[in-house]
């Protein structure tokens, strides 16, 4: 034998892949409906992305690289969603924090004065504003846009009614202002 024996030793490792995209799509809807958020990495990458919104983390499973979440009981406002691929052990961890939506609220439609009956000079009379189911808070009530004559009362069972008495003889616009709450403008 001519040749002694010798080895050599190399060492090299395989990393895990980038998926090649993360996208997210995060939708808000008007409160008391879901907000959607929807995220893909490409086809074939498998595992789970969590989502925090609000603080609070949300896991999705992703099928062929994608999923999605509904997300109830958010309040009116700006959200911000931070979304983490987790890994699997062909991929990397990926971060994707650059999506925000909006919970809206609802336009309060259907708030209706009713017929103002026609009074004698020192009569008083009633002004009823009914409002849809649901809807409640406050409504401020004003005659003639004047501020001698505005009142704010609190709709109980759909109402608000105002006595009101003490008018000079004249013509009276009313106007009816409602002011909100955590679901409607």
């Amino acid at each position: 034998n001519k040749y002694v024996y010798n080895s050599a030793t190399e060492q090299f490792s395989v990393g895990k892949r980038d998926p090649s995209k993360f996208d997210v799509v995060a939708t808000g809807a008007n409160v008391g409906s879901d907000a959607h958020v929807s995220v893909d990495l490409g086809t074939g990458v498998t595992g789970y992305v969590t989502v925090n919104v609000d603080g609070v983390d949300y896991t999705i499973g992703l099928t062929d690289g994608a999923g999605s979440i509904d997300i109830s009981g958010l309040a009116y406002g700006h959200y911000d969603v931070h979304a983490t691929y987790l890994g699997n052990d062909e991929y990397a961890t990926k971060v994707n924090n650059d999506k925000t939506f909006v919970m809206t609220k609802v336009d309060p439609a259907g708030i209706a004065i009713l017929p103002i009956a026609d009074v004698d000079y020192g009569e008083t009379t009633t002004i009823t504003v009914t409002v849809p189911d649901g809807i409640t808070g406050t409504i401020t009530l004003k005659l003639n846009d004047s501020t001698e004559k505005t009142t704010t009362l609190t709709i109980v069972d759909g109402i608000v009614q105002w006595d009101v008495s003490g008018l000079a003889a004249d013509g009276y616009k009313v106007d009816a202002t409602y002011n909100g709450n955590y679901k409607y403008a």
